[in-house]
């Protein structure tokens, strides 16, 4: 009813039961206020695989996030603002959550035409994340 959508990577990630799990590794937990910095992926010049872009924001005292903030950012922060802010997605650079397959997702939320969804994307160690987005992190 809020218009948001759920790609089926993300649900498949939000439903895991495997040891890497979100409820077993991502679950936020409950009262507990995270405090969150986004860090534009234009900001880093070169080399955005996962590895590299949480080596950046540790450079600033971040810490990596729960993919549990994903969900929370897609329903606090609209489309209207990513895109004053000229962003498509905000990731979590989370530890990967496994798929159906076995292959490792991290959770974003994205914007674009149809509505406000949450994607689970493959997160290849050699993959680089596009600049046209922005990267969360946990703020000590």
């Amino acid at each position: 009813a809020a218009g948001f959508r759920i790609g089926d990577y993300a649900k498949q990630c939000l439903l895991s039961t495997n040891p890497y799990s979100y409820d077993a590794l991502h679950r936020l937990v409950d009262g507990r206020v995270y405090k969150v910095a986004i860090i534009p992926g234009k900001e880093v010049k070169s080399n955005h695989t996962t590895q590299n872009l949480q080596a950046y924001g540790q450079q600033f005292g971040y810490g990596k996030p729960l993919a549990g903030l994903i969900p929370r950012i897609r329903e606090c922060v609209t489309d209207k603002q990513m895109e004053q802010m000229d962003i498509w997605y905000i990731a979590g650079l989370h530890d990967p959550i496994k798929d159906s397959d076995g292959d490792p997702r991290i959770l974003n939320s994205s914007r674009d035409d149809v509505g406000q969804w949450l994607h689970g994307y493959w997160d290849d160690p050699d993959d680089e994340w596009d600049d046209d987005g922005a990267f969360a992190f946990l703020v000590p």
